[in-house]
């Protein structure tokens, strides 16, 4: 009798072993993953492609950035969300530069994010890392975006995925 218990009790706990292993497993597979593998292999930069309604939009990645940036002259061309908030941020110069915000839908693959974003001028730097390495940036995204949807920055696996 004992013995049969302790086998029902040991089935018991690897049929549990087992479903909890199927859960983890189908709960890491719908974990939202963002790659940036392709274009740290072409560009050596982290860069993400996501859609803005049918404009393909590519972002640096940058958590030395608090805030998120797009560029002024692609905002035109987007449906964004004009917010009547104005930003300073400080450049690599150490001034300040106000700037007006918007809120923007981008979509990567199945997942949609609501980002806020300091719209500021960045054609000149923007026009560098495209002759340098032939990827037209049409923003950053900044520390508080990964923070927002808490996406963790994985540099061994090249992805951002959720915790």
């Amino acid at each position: 009798m004992v013995i049969e218990l302790t086998i029902i009790i040991l089935l018991w706990i690897l049929l549990i072993g087992i479903s909890t292993n199927s859960l983890y497993q189908a709960y890491k597979k719908n974990k939202s993953k963002i790659s940036f593998k392709e274009s740290m292999d072409l560009t050596e930069l982290p860069v993400i492609t996501f859609m803005s309604d049918n404009t393909k939009l590519n972002f640096l990645l940058d958590t030395g950035s608090n805030d998120s940036f797009i560029n002024e002259s692609v905002v035109k061309s987007l449906n964004c969300k004009m917010l009547n908030t104005v930003s300073e941020v400080i450049g690599i110069e150490g001034k300040k530069i106000k700037n007006n915000n918007c809120e923007l839908q981008i979509k990567y693959k199945d997942y949609e994010f609501n980002t806020q974003f300091n719209i500021i001028n960045l054609d000149e730097s923007f026009n560098l890392i495209k002759q340098e390495s032939g990827v037209q940036i049409h923003g950053i995204l900044g520390s508080l975006f990964f923070q927002k949807y808490k996406y963790v920055i994985d540099f061994e696996s090249l992805i951002a995925y959720t915790k």
